[in-house]
């Protein structure tokens, strides 16, 4: 029996959890990119300029943080 879920493992049935991390990053990466949306629409104001580079910013570096390969 050990031999067979080693091999299942190997073999990729079985998976692992995903980090809470990967979750929060995730998480983060979409909610900026509301915010983002929602800065967009401010664009002529220096508030929506800094803003929408701001969450874009921290949308982007969440988005790189939470991706499948790290």
């Amino acid at each position: 029996m050990i031999q067979e879920a080693n091999l299942l493992g190997r073999r990729g049935h079985i998976q692992r959890r995903t980090p809470k991390l990967k979750h929060t990053m995730q998480l983060v990466s979409y909610a900026a990119s509301v915010v983002a949306g929602v800065f967009a629409g401010n664009l002529d104001h220096a508030t929506g300029s800094i803003g929408f580079a701001v969450s874009a910013t921290i949308g982007i570096a969440a988005f790189f943080l939470g991706r499948n390969d790290g």
